[in-house]
C-alpha cells in the first residue's frame, strides 16, 4: 500500500500537474498561468493563516476547560497538509489544498481519528496494542540476578 502512495505521489501527480499547468497555458497564456498559480498560492496561504487561527483559538478554549481538543488537532494536521498543498506549484494540489480548507472536508479524517483512537487507562494502553503484562506466570525466584557486594567497614565509597 506505501508503495502505491508513493508512485501516486512521486510520478502520477508530478505527470498530471505538468500537462494540467501547460494545458492551462495553451488556453489562456503562460504569464496569466504563471500568475494564476502565484494568486493561488498566496490566497490558500492566507486562507490557511485564517483558519488556522481559529482553529488555534478553539483549541485553546477547550484547553482552559478541561477537554481535550481532539478535533481541533485533526484540523490542525488537515491544515498543515493544505499549507503544504498550496505551496507546490500547480493546480491539482492547490484544488486539493483549497478542498481541505473547508470545514465539512475535514470531517471525514476527524470520524477516522476518532474511531482509530488509543485510550490510556491506569497505565494500560486499550486498543490496536497488545497488553503482555503479566501472561508468564509468577516467577518462584524472587533473588535479584546480581548480588551486590558488601562493603568493607570503614571504606567511604
Amino acid at each position: 500500500m506505501l508503495v502505491v502512495i508513493l508512485v501516486i505521489l512521486l510520478v502520477v501527480l508530478p505527470l498530471t500537474e505538468l500537462y494540467v499547468i501547460i494545458q492551462v497555458g495553451d488556453a489562456i497564456g503562460y504569464l496569466p498561468m504563471l500568475a494564476a498559480l502565484i494568486a493561488c498560492s498566496l490566497l490558500g496561504l492566507y486562507l490557511v493563516k485564517r483558519v488556522g487561527i481559529g482553529t488555534w483559538r478553539r483549541a485553546r478554549a477547550q484547553i482552559r476547560a478541561g477537554e481535550i481538543p481532539a478535533a481541533e488537532a485533526v484540523d490542525g494536521a488537515m491544515l498543515l497538509a493544505a499549507g503544504l498543498l498550496l505551496l507546490v506549484p500547480g493546480f491539482v494540489t492547490d484544488a486539493i489544498g483549497f478542498l481541505l480548507l473547508i470545514p465539512p472536508v475535514r470531517y471525514f479524517p476527524r470520524r477516522w481519528a476518532r474511531n482509530h483512537r488509543f485510550t490510556r487507562v491506569g497505565g494500560a494502553v486499550y486498543g490496536k496494542v497488545i497488553d503482555v503484562r503479566g501472561t508468564a506466570g509468577p516467577t518462584t525466584d524472587i533473588r535479584p540476578a546480581i548480588e551486590p557486594p558488601d562493603s568493607p567497614p570503614g571504606s567511604s565509597r
